[in-house]
């Protein structure tokens, strides 16, 4: 996972929440950029081997592209969303693994026990 921009974490993240997928506009939405912006991350998740996507007729017009996790995405999906989860709870206590960690609203939480050396 390492080499890839803060927006294609993002990407890999909400597709994880979109089992049947996601249009182009449905992700650059999401993100808060344009889709040309959203494009190119999806490019270089594809070119990664993370992503692929299904083209759906309709009735009428260009079918809709929909992109989703590839079978190699999906075997390190449950890693993602531990270092995500993780990388959030550092991010708010300031400091790796001392057990219990304060987050940001100022309660006190366990240490999610992520380690970076078994990726």
């Amino acid at each position: 996972m390492q080499g890839l921009h803060e927006n294609q974490k993002k990407i890999l993240d909400y597709l994880l929440e979109q089992p049947e997928g996601a249009a182009l506009e449905e992700i650059a939405d999401h993100l808060g950029v344009t889709k040309t912006a959203a494009k190119e991350h999806l490019l270089k998740l594809d070119h990664h081997g993370y992503i692929q996507f299904t083209d759906v007729k309709g009735n009428v017009g260009r079918p809709r592209r929909l992109y989703s996790f590839s079978g190699r995405s999906r075997s390190v999906s449950k890693t993602i969303l531990m270092a995500f989860e993780c990388s959030a709870r550092i991010a708010c206590a300031g400091s790796w693994g001392q057990g219990r960690q304060q987050n940001h609203a100022g309660s006190r939480e366990e240490s999610c026990g992520f380690d970076e050396r078994k990726i």
